[in-house]
Order: structure tokens, then sequence, then C-alpha cells
């Protein structure tokens, strides 16, 4: 998975969240392809765009305010995909964060993010509740960004 940009955004926005993806074990090409397409599907669909590598993105918005919303759905869908097995989100800029903890991870191997995107879902608990238990997670071994 290192094909470059998703997608190419069509203004320079100054709020924007940052994405790192770790692929599910035995990934196929396929998969990976159809995965790919749906994620620019989805953030075309939601007039965001991505910048970035297929596993090391920036997520901004084209025309329009990015909102706490747009992280956790984004997350949510992310955790719908057989293709990713965890996803690490740098809120930094979009909602309060410490520099401590500026990332918050949800992974397929985690038994209680499925019923954290439910309550998220349905309206039981807001974007900024999403995010406070998700950043409770120690992330997974894996590289990000020291800032």
């Amino acid at each position: 998975m290192s094909r470059p940009r998703l997608s190419t955004p069509q203004s320079t926005a100054r709020r924007r969240f940052s994405i790192r993806l770790l692929p599910s074990p035995g990934l196929t090409r396929k998969q990976e392809g159809d995965f790919e397409r749906q994620l620019a599907e989805y953030l075309a669909a939601r007039e965001l765009a991505a910048e970035g590598t297929q596993l090391r993105m920036d997520i901004l918005p084209i025309e329009r305010e990015l909102a706490v919303q747009d992280l956790a759905d984004l997350a949510c869908w992310i955790m719908d995909q057989p293709a990713i097995g965890a996803v690490h989100i740098r809120m930094t800029g979009v909602i309060p964060t410490s520099i401590s903890r500026p990332w918050a991870t949800a992974s397929r191997s985690d038994r209680a993010v499925e019923p954290l995107v439910q309550l998220y879902r349905m309206g039981r608990i807001g974007a900024i509740a999403f995010f406070e238990v998700l950043r409770s997670v120690q992330p997974e071994p894996m590289q990000l960004e020291a800032d």
C-alpha cells in the first residue's frame, strides 16, 4: 500500500486531521484497491479530500468547515472496512487534545470499539466523548508523527 495521494483538495484549509492506517493481515491487492476506491468515494461524497499516501494521510475539507463529527464518522466507517485493522487519528487543531495524547486509536482487535461505534451512531454519545474513549487506548506499535 504505497500509492500516493487518494484525491487532490480543491482548497487549502487550515483545519485538517491526520490518520494512520494499519492494514488487516493477509490483505490482497484486490481488497487494497477496493478500499482505496471506497475511501475516495466516501471522502468525495462528504466534501473531504486526502493528502499523502494510502497509509498516512491528512484529511481536509473542500470549501466547508471541518467538524468533529467528520472525524468520528470517518473512524466509524473505517472500522466497518475489513481491509483495515486499526486507525490512528491525530485530532490536533480540530478538537482540544493534550500534548501527551494527540492521537486516538480504534482497532478491530479491541472488543470495546464496536459497542462504542454503535453508541455514537445511535446518538447516545457525541463525537467528543467518542474520541475521549478512543484516546484512552494506548496506540499499537506503529510510527506516529512526534508532533
